[in-house]
C-alpha cells in the first residue's frame, strides 16, 4: 500500500520499501527512490528520453493498477 499527498497540484506517493522493485537504501547500500511522473504523451516522451541517451529499463505499458504507464 501507499499514501498519496496533493499539494498545489502535485501528487507525492509513499510508500514501503519492500519488493523486488523497492529496496531500503541500507539495503542495497546506495540510495534508492522510485519516481513516477504523469506527461500527456509518455510514448513521445520515452521516444525523447532514449534518444538524448536514456536506457529505457522498462517501455511503457499501461498498468492493472492505473493507466499510467512507466518509463
Amino acid at each position: 500500500m501507499h499514501a498519496e499527498v496533493k499539494i498545489q497540484g502535485s501528487t507525492i506517493m509513499l510508500g514501503d520499501a519492500e519488493g523486488p522493485l523497492f529496496s531500503a537504501p541500507t539495503a542495497v547500500g546506495s540510495t534508492s527512490v522510485g519516481l513516477h511522473v504523469f506527461v500527456d504523451d509518455v510514448d513521445a516522451l520515452a521516444r525523447q528520453a532514449a534518444a538524448a541517451g536514456a536506457e529505457l529499463l522498462q517501455p511503457p505499458a499501461d498498468q492493472f493498477h492505473a493507466t499510467a504507464r512507466p518509463c
